[in-house]
């Protein structure tokens, strides 16, 4: 798992999550047996990876099975480059489209020693992110005071963020302390110190957030 070039990941064996959504993207391979995952109009059973898009709400089953997930910030080297090659019509999801060892050379490995975000963003938008890395389990970061580091309205900054990103300011925040706490909890912190280090209220409000947004209780993730 290396969150500071934008990736998370972990395996897990036999086990089904609820229909949930998150702002990264999703790249599921099975190690064994299969998988199944269904969207809002399609069920697709029996396959052996696939890639969903951000945001898009979904079911996950690999029950007698293992898997390995990752998880892709969508502006990260990585997640630019995936949504370049395999998203560029902004599908939702695409069954069977790689194999887990090319895979992970060319977009996991090839992304640790880069930057976190591509150099074609708006300079503003960049400034933000870098800004709400910075400032995210602060109390201050919020539309009106990122409107004022950039100079734009909030509605403009909105418009423009959601174009850039795929996402609201809101969520990618959410993101962020989501994201920062898991980083907290694999060098040994415990949840509670996790979801207030990452500007969460507290533990229950980190894992109720997690569990909304991945479908599965913290400690999954958290495994080193």
């Amino acid at each position: 798992m290396d969150l500071n070039s934008g990736v998370a990941g972990f395996s897990q064996k036999d086990y089904q999550l609820k229909r949930h959504a998150h702002f990264p993207i999703e790249v599921a391979f099975s190690l064994s047996g299969q998988l199944t995952i269904a969207t809002n109009t399609h069920r697709y059973a029996n396959i052996q990876s696939a890639i969903i898009n951000s945001n898009v709400p979904h079911t996950f089953s690999c029950l007698n099975s293992e898997c390995q997930l990752y998880f892709i910030n969508p502006v990260s080297y990585a997640g630019k480059n995936i949504l370049k090659s395999y998203l560029s019509h902004n599908e939702d999801i695409l069954i069977d489209p790689v194999e887990i060892e090319p895979f992970k050379e060319n977009y996991i490995l090839a992304s640790e020693n880069q930057h976190p975000a591509l150099n074609d963003m708006d300079s503003r938008v960049q400034l933000i992110l870098d800004w709400i890395k910075a400032n995210y389990a602060t109390d201050r970061i919020n539309i009106a005071r990122l409107a004022e580091v950039v100079f734009l309205s909030e509605s403009r900054l909105s418009h423009l963020f959601k174009k850039e990103v795929g996402t609201s300011i809101n969520q990618y925040i959410l993101w962020k302390k989501i994201e920062m706490a898991i980083k907290h909890a694999l060098e040994g912190s415990s949840l509670t110190r996790c979801a207030y280090s990452s500007g969460f209220a507290d533990s229950s409000h980190f894992i109720k957030t997690f569990q909304k947004m991945f479908g599965i209780y913290p400690s999954f993730a958290t495994k080193k």
